[in-house]
């Protein structure tokens, strides 16, 4: 029997590089997708199959920080990590050294493009609007504002929590005290150890002058300080961009002057 030879690369899509797309009267073709099987032959622009990869990879992505704060080339090139995107017609690899770039290969494996560092960048701020970004004290002071609107969002949320842990039975909001408790969560630098320690002894405090055990106090106060923390922690991580070992409490870096 004659051993079978595998003809695979006969039936793999080819995408050819152009100066320009040739236009066609045929109106299945008219709007096209590279990435679907229509034709096993694609004719498309650089700047074409640019844009429709960068398409599929800032479709989902967090630009929240970006559009509010503006970022450099090297952010918005950088901001996919160390990625791979796989598509019916190619693959993409966005490796991150020596810098940012993306190399889109066939199926084959072989290289049609590679999109440097200020062309990813450069489609990234077309398809999403992404700014320059602002100068270090606009930045400081933006981050700031950010910030403050967040812990009015963080503490509106974790109130009734709050409002459960401390047994407060008040039918409406402003004839109860669980406010005063929430007030003391998501204050600026409250990541700092001895920030933490200070909030969870001023409620432990609060709840025994209301006649709670002690021991019951610093057990309702732990409940209410750990998910705050670990709310605020990964709020703040995002809007100050920390570094990825900023977890640890030793590694922590407190804001300075950011009062808006």
């Amino acid at each position: 029997m004659q051993p079978l030879h595998k003809q695979t690369s006969l039936f793999i899509p080819v995408t050819t590089l152009v100066e320009t797309r040739r236009t066609t009267t045929d109106a299945d073709n008219t709007h096209f997708d590279p990435h679907q099987l229509s034709t096993l032959t694609l004719e498309i622009t650089r700047d074409e199959l640019i844009h429709q990869i960068i398409i599929l990879m800032a479709d989902g992505h967090r630009w929240e920080r970006q559009l509010v704060l503006g970022a450099t080339n090297n952010e918005l090139a950088r901001s996919f990590g160390n990625c791979f995107l796989r598509s019916q017609r190619y693959t993409v690899a966005f490796p991150l050294q020596p810098s940012p770039h993306a190399i889109c290969s066939d199926l084959n494996g072989n290289d049609i493009l590679t999109i440097g560092t200020d062309e990813i960048a450069n489609a990234v701020r077309a398809i999403t609007h992404i700014p320059q970004p602002a100068s270090p004290q606009e930045t400081t002071r933006l981050i700031a504002e950010q910030l403050e609107s967040q812990r009015f969002i963080a503490r509106s949320e974790i109130f009734f929590r709050v409002k459960s842990i401390v047994k407060d039975t008040a039918k409406k909001k402003e004839l109860g005290f669980t406010q005063q408790f929430v007030d003391l969560l998501f204050t600026e630098n409250c990541l700092v150890e001895e920030n933490e320690a200070q909030i969870l002894r001023t409620i432990t405090s609060l709840l025994t002058q209301r006649e709670w055990r002690t021991i019951e106090a610093m057990k309702a106060a732990i409940d209410i300080v750990n998910p705050a923390q670990r709310t605020w922690r990964m709020i703040e991580s995002y809007w100050r961009d920390l570094p990825g070992d900023w977890w640890e409490p030793s590694h922590y870096i407190p804001a300075t002057n950011t009062n808006p």
